[in-house]
């Protein structure tokens, strides 16, 4: 009797001991996170689940964002040029107006817009990353061309606007087509095509007609691009929101999963505590039991 007794004792106590080893060992999990499984706090998932979510959406209309502002960064690099080379025929047509032009000085400014022009036509179909930006959906394809003959520049490009989601239900134009910039409603090519062939005929009246066809062609240009810039700046205020919504929910999951270190680390001296006393007692009763069967 005494040794079923002793050993029912002992089966408890390595129950016991069992029993403190994992509670010990869950404690020691939960140093970092007080949840790292949906059983340690049912309550908490929901808000767990819902924090994760809404981080993960706002990373991935983050990265939509920047990859929109970089692509806004680099046309508007482009049409800053523009604006620079529509400027310049401004001065040359204002300096042929205003001065006496021998022929020769004539041909200089002609041929100075021909090259100008052959540098606007060069940026509307400029390609990054192998894909051309002013040309709509068919980016793979040159959207403009020049006539041999003529010397005329057509629009082979698609009118398409391109949009990205940047938030929840919003969305942006993530691209300018090159028919609005120099073909709609201003032939920006035009006016340059014109301008050269009234400097090469010294015709001062042309002059003043192409000198007044260069601020509209000016003017649709820039406003595409001040378009741009405030989309641009709405996308930076989109991005700061965003950023702001993950650190909220940051703090929402920390509130949920993160730990209390003093209280994880009382309860675990607590169940050491008891770990350690279960083996002392452990430890006599086996030297009891060894005693019992001699």
């Amino acid at each position: 009797m005494m040794r079923t007794t002793t050993t029912s004792v002992y089966r408890s106590m390595q129950l016991n001991i069992a029993r403190a080893e994992d509670e010990l060992n869950r404690l020691y999990m939960h140093t970092e996170k007080r949840v790292n499984v949906a059983s340690d706090d049912p309550s908490a998932v929901r808000a767990i689940e819902n924090a994760r979510s809404q981080m993960t959406m706002s990373d991935r209309y983050i990265e939509n964002i920047e990859t929109v502002q970089d692509g806004m960064d680099i046309v508007d690099g482009y049409l800053d040029t523009v604006e620079n080379i529509m400027q310049r025929i401004q001065e040359i047509t204002t300096a042929a107006i205003n001065s006496s032009l021998s022929d020769a000085d004539a041909v200089t400014y002609a041929d100075e817009v021909a090259t100008l022009k052959e540098q606007l036509v060069d940026i509307a179909n400029t390609q990054v990353n192998g894909k051309y930006l002013f040309a709509g959906f068919t980016d793979d394809t040159q959207p403009f061309s020049v006539d041999a003959v003529s010397g005329d520049v057509s629009y082979d490009g698609t009118t398409d606007i391109k949009y990205v989601e940047v938030g929840p239900g919003e969305t942006v134009q993530s691209n300018l087509t090159g028919d609005v910039l120099f073909t709609d409603s201003v032939d920006v090519f035009a006016v340059f095509d014109d301008l050269e062939a009234n400097l090469r005929a010294g015709d001062v009246a042309a002059l003043q007609v192409s000198l007044d066809a260069i601020e509209p062609a000016t003017d649709q240009i820039r406003t595409q691009r001040s378009l741009m810039g405030n989309d641009n700046a709405r996308l930076e205020d989109n991005r700061a929101m965003l950023e702001e919504v993950k650190l909220q929910m940051k703090t929402t999951l920390s509130r949920y999963e993160d730990a209390d270190m003093i209280e994880v680390f009382s309860d675990m001296t607590q169940a050491e505590t008891a770990l350690e006393a279960a083996l002392a007692v452990s430890s006599r009763l086996n030297s009891l039991s060894l005693l019992d069967y001699m």
